[in-house]
């Protein structure tokens, strides 16, 4: 049998015959109950042993006890925290992993809490074993623009949300087309007398020629 210290044993007698008498030899100690107990508070190897007398005489048995030093508790340590992305726009999906490792010599468990500018955000449940990490994730979406202080166990990071951007209010367009004939806001006065005096010529060339054309 084997356990760790302080390891209590219950000792049961299975002897048969006339018994008169138990003698039980813990090392240190001695017991002449028929089914006592004991506490062996040290790490080491016991070698237990019972005597029985009776009409017919004796007899003895032993046993070996071993005592293990007691395990340390189990301690659960974040590291490696990171925060992706460090900037970002507001909605926009962070992603907070971290490492949960045991330094102890046992098993551990427990829950890991995530706080955002000193409030409660979510928390994660963990089960380590000894010498071992567990990544665990958080996922998180601000609309505020500002600076948001992260910790995670004993683990501390930072991340920012920016300013929403401003959509530029797009600039007029221009207008074109072609000079004199469409755009007509463009014309200068020497353009509109070119105009008129084309216009005059050709009006007098039509007269010219039906004159011409009666005379004939």
């Amino acid at each position: 049998m084997m356990g760790e210290a302080p390891l209590v044993v219950k000792f049961s007698n299975h002897s048969k015959g006339e018994i008169d008498s138990y003698s039980w030899d813990f090392g240190a100690s001695d017991s002449h109950q028929q089914n006592p107990s004991f506490t062996f508070y040290n790490e080491g190897i016991y070698k237990v042993c019972l005597t029985v007398s009776g009409p017919c005489g004796e007899d003895r048995i032993c046993k070996t006890i071993i005592v293990e030093s007691k395990a340390a508790a189990p301690r659960l340590v974040v590291r490696d925290l990171n925060i992706n992305p460090v900037y970002a726009q507001p909605r926009q999906e962070i992603a907070i992993t971290a490492k949960v490792t045991n330094v102890g010599e046992s098993w551990g468990s427990g829950t890991v809490n995530l706080t955002i500018n000193g409030q409660y955000e979510q928390s994660v449940g963990v089960g380590v074993m000894p010498g071992t990490a567990e990544t665990i994730k958080f996922t998180v979406y601000k609309i505020n623009s500002g600076k948001y202080e992260v910790i995670v166990g004993g683990a501390t990071g930072t991340f920012y949300v920016l300013e929403q951007p401003v959509t530029p209010t797009p600039a007029p367009t221009p207008v074109t087309g072609n000079r004199g004939l469409l755009a007509s806001s463009e014309l200068g006065s020497s353009d509109l007398i070119i105009i008129v005096v084309v216009g005059v010529v050709v009006v007098g060339g039509l007269i010219a020629a039906i004159v011409l054309g009666l005379r004939r």
